[in-house]
């Protein structure tokens, strides 16, 4: 399974402005062409209908994925192996440094001892593992669907391969670092932990190019964001490979709130005591 493992190209971890690697080679040339060819966009865009809440964005996650009677057998073992325990226990090793310093060594060493099973899938564990296809509609102008934001507190890590088209000619679409500035007070989770422009600075963006993989540690402020695409005619795609607590361990603690939460409270207790206008109670 090393052979699939995009972590096999790394050579070192940058630590500014947060913990995270970064290669533009990250499988062999026969393996990345293999998953290329065999990527199953059609069979996504047929049978996963529901997008992401005010997103174009549609994922299919391991679970699904693996249910499938047709998935081409090089992608079940990319799927089983970027989630298993052998793959989260490699990804906290080569972070092991920066983890130790921001959980210290007795969460780390729950880290690297936890049970690990996929979402979904294997029963009860102390860690979560996912690995998902995720297309993005193509949308113009000045728009993204990743603005800047943080990422739940709950995920450890998060990494991208980039999967790009080869009839993908647009520009953009690119993964920005971003620093923070001032300190976060707290986050909506309805607008996805998006964050103002006052609190942050973009820093550099890597190039959203086949076989390219990004891989970052979800530390307090890692701020991020993929800049707008410009004249796409198709899908953006890439794998999302992510790692979290099972339970109600984070990897830092900011106070959140719901907005779509606020909203609906406030209707209810209008409906409950009268509209205002001409439906008031004393219309």
């Amino acid at each position: 399974m090393e052979r699939l493992s995009c972590l096999q190209s790394i050579q070192r971890v940058e630590d500014h402005p947060y913990p995270h690697v970064f290669t533009e080679a990250a499988l062999p040339e026969a393996i990345y062409s293999e998953l290329e060819a065999t990527f199953p966009e059609e069979q996504i865009l047929n049978r996963v209908q529901r997008m992401d809440d005010g997103s174009p964005t549609r994922r299919l996650k391991t679970p699904e994925a693996l249910a499938w009677s047709d998935l081409p057998p090089i992608w079940e073992d990319f799927l089983r192996f970027h989630t298993s325990a052998e793959y989260l226990k490699a990804v906290v090793r080569l972070f092991e440094p920066q983890l130790l310093r921001c959980l210290g060594p007795r969460r780390l060493q729950r880290l690297l001892a936890g049970s690990v099973a996929p979402r979904r899938m294997g029963g009860p564990s102390d860690l979560v593992t996912d690995c998902q296809f995720v297309l993005n509609e193509p949308i113009g102008g000045a728009s993204t669907n990743q603005p800047p934001h943080v990422d739940n507190p709950k995920e450890i890590y998060a990494g991208l391969l980039y999967m790009r088209s080869p009839r993908d000619q647009a520009s953009g679409g690119e993964f920005t670092l971003h620093r923070l500035d001032q300190p976060i007070r707290r986050l909506d989770k309805a607008i996805g932990r998006q964050l103002a422009p006052t609190l942050h600075t973009p820093l550099h963006s890597l190039p959203y190019r086949r076989n390219c993989f990004v891989l970052f540690l979800n530390t307090r402020g890692a701020v991020h964001s993929v800049t707008p695409r410009r004249d796409p005619v198709v899908r953006r795609r890439s794998i999302n490979i992510i790692g979290q607590f099972a339970g109600r361990e984070r990897m830092w603690r900011i106070p959140e709130f719901d907005s779509r939460s606020s909203r609906l409270r406030q209707l209810g207790q209008l409906a409950r005591t009268g509209w205002p206008g001409r439906w008031g109670s004393g219309g």
